[in-house]
């Protein structure tokens, strides 16, 4: 595999899926650009202890699982969405969080901690 290929449950050793999964109601009305989706497709590889997530996209899904166990905790599915006449992005349609997890993310969690994209980065 390349530096650029996107990572795949494969590239992982251990993963576990959602046991019981709820849905999130409260999704953001965040639209991600193709530049954005494009680096979420990639996925990420937790490089060192101090970083809690793996993750990986299958067709438009996002799984996110816990680095140090493997345990799935967020799967999010996203669809597109037209920008213009000419520019199709994503838009986050469905989220389901672990039972273990809180089953409304607070504010900002989806945006920011969850798909690791800041505004400002």
């Amino acid at each position: 595999m390349t530096a650029d290929a996107p990572l795949t449950r494969e590239s992982f050793r251990r993963l576990h899926p959602i046991t019981v999964p709820r849905p999130v109601s409260r999704l953001p009305d965040r639209v991600w650009t193709d530049e954005e989706w494009d680096r979420i497709r990639r996925g990420y590889r937790a490089r060192d202890m101090d970083e809690k997530w793996n993750v990986f996209v299958e067709d438009d899904v996002l799984f996110m699982h816990r680095s140090w166990t493997g345990y799935g905790v967020y799967e999010a599915t996203f669809a597109p969405t037209l920008a213009s006449a000419t520019e199709l992005r994503a838009r986050l349609v469905e989220l389901t969080v672990g039972a273990s997890g809180q089953s409304q993310p607070a504010p900002g969690v989806v945006e920011h901690s969850l798909l690791g994209l800041r505004s400002d980065s």
